[in-house]
C-alpha cells in the first residue's frame, strides 16, 4: 500500500511512519520541517522513506506530489498541538490545524484516495464528562487547541460521500521509537520535560496543585507511541471506512495517572531525583480524563499493550543515545 504520512517527521507522524514501512508499506513522509523531532530524519532515511518539505496549507503542492505518487492512504498528522500556546497563537492554530486540514482532505476527495486516518485529541471532550470517556461524551473542548482539532473533525465529515475517513481520538502520546523522541522548543508534555528536568538537574513545575483531583494535580491517560502507531497501521488493513459518517475511535490505557505520580515513575526509572514547584495552571487544561478505548478493540482490534514505565525508559534511553552520539 502507498501511504502518505503528513507530519511525517514530528514525533507520532515519524514513529508510524518507520512502523508502516518496517510492515511493508511505501511511505511518503510531508512535513514543513519546523517541528522535526529528534531522530526522526535519521531512522526515516534508515528506511528509505521519502520526505518532501511541504506545508499541509499548500494545496496545489501537496496535490502534485498526492497524484504523482498514487497514494492509497493518509494519515493526517500534521497539526500545531501545545495546549497552552494555542490560547495564545489563535490564528496560528487555526490556519495550521483547520485550514491545513481542509487542504489535505479537499485534495483526498478530489483525487479519490479512499483512506484517511486523522490525528485527533481527547481534547474535544466536555472535561467534567466522567473517566473513562467513551466516544459518545458530550463535546466541549476546554481550550483552543481543542476547538481547532474539532474543527478538522468536521471538516472531514463534510467529505463522507467522497472520502472514508475514521476520526482517532487520543490523549497525551509518550515514549520513543527507533531513536525518535518527543523534543520540542518550549515543551508542555509531562513526561518530556520530567525526563529533561532529571537529566539535565532542572526544577520541573507542576501547573497547580489544587485541582480536583486526588492529590491536586493534573490526571492524565499516558499511551505509548508505538500503540498509537499501531493504531494507525491496524485500522488500514480494516473494513472500519465502510462506515459513514466516519467512525471515531478513542486511543487510551482507561489508565489515569497523577503528575506527582509520573515524577515518581520517571525518578523510578533515571534514578535521579526531581526538583519540583507548584505554578499556576495553564489555561485550556482540562482536571482529569481517561479514555473508554474498547471501540478500538471492537472495531480494529487494537488495545494498548504498553506500560507507562515502558514508555519513560525508552524515552530516556533514545535521550541517553542521542547524547552519546552529539558527544
Amino acid at each position: 500500500m502507498k501511504i502518505v504520512v503528513t507530519g511525517g517527521c514530528g514525533f507520532i507522524g515519524s514513529v508510524t511512519a518507520c512502523l508502516l514501512r518496517d510492515a511493508g508499506h511505501d511511505v511518503l513522509a510531508l512535513d514543513d520541517m519546523s517541528d522535526k523531532a529528534p531522530g526522526a530524519v535519521a531512522a526515516l532515511r534508515e528506511r528509505k522513506v521519502t520526505m518532501v518539505p511541504l506545508d499541509v496549507r499548500n494545496y496545489d503542492k501537496m496535490k502534485m506530489w498526492l497524484e504523482s505518487y498514487e497514494a492509497d492512504a493518509v494519515c493526517h498528522f500534521a497539526a500545531r498541538m501545545k495546549i497552552a500556546e494555542a490560547e495564545r497563537e489563535i490564528n496560528e492554530y487555526a490556519d495550521t490545524n483547520v485550514v491545513g486540514t481542509a487542504c489535505v482532505v479537499r485534495v483526498v476527495a478530489e483525487l479519490g484516495i479512499k483512506k484517511l486516518l486523522f490525528a485527533g485529541t481527547s481534547a474535544v471532550y466536555d472535561e467534567s464528562a466522567p473517566s473513562p470517556v467513551a466516544e459518545t461524551a458530550p463535546i466541549k473542548p476546554a481550550g483552543w487547541y481543542g476547538h481547532t482539532k474539532l474543527m478538522a473533525e468536521d471538516l472531514i465529515r463534510r467529505f463522507s460521500d467522497r472520502v472514508r475517513a475514521v476520526l482517532f481520538r487520543f490523549g497525551t502520546v509518550i515514549g520513543a521509537a527507533n531513536g525518535i523522541f518527543a523534543s520540542r522548543k518550549n515543551e508542555e508534555h509531562l513526561f518530556s520535560r520530567a525526563v529533561k528536568a532529571a537529566m539535565q538537574g532542572e526544577e520541573f513545575t507542576i501547573h497547580g496543585d489544587d485541582w480536583p483531583t486526588a492529590d491536586g494535580t493534573c490526571e492524565r491517560d499516558y499511551v505509548h507511541v508505538l500503540d498509537i502507531a499501531d493504531a494507525f497501521a491496524a485500522a488500514l488493513t480494516t473494513a472500519v471506512y465502510d462506515s459513514r459518517p466516519p467512525e471515531v475511535v478513542n486511543l487510551g490505557t482507561g489508565q489515569l495517572t497523577s503528575v506527582k505520580k509520573a515524577l515518581e515513575i520517571v525518578q523510578g526509572v533515571v534514578g535521579k531525583p526531581i526538583k519540583w514547584k507548584v505554578g499556576p495552571r495553564r489555561p485550556g487544561d482540562p482536571a482529569s480524563y481517561c479514555l473508554d478505548s474498547r471501540r478500538a478493540k471492537s472495531l480494529i482490534g487494537w488495545e494498548a499493550k504498553r506500560p507507562i514505565a515502558e514508555a519513560v525508559k525508552d524515552a530516556w534511553e533514545a535521550r541517553q543515545a542521542a547524547l552519546a552520539e552529539r558527544s
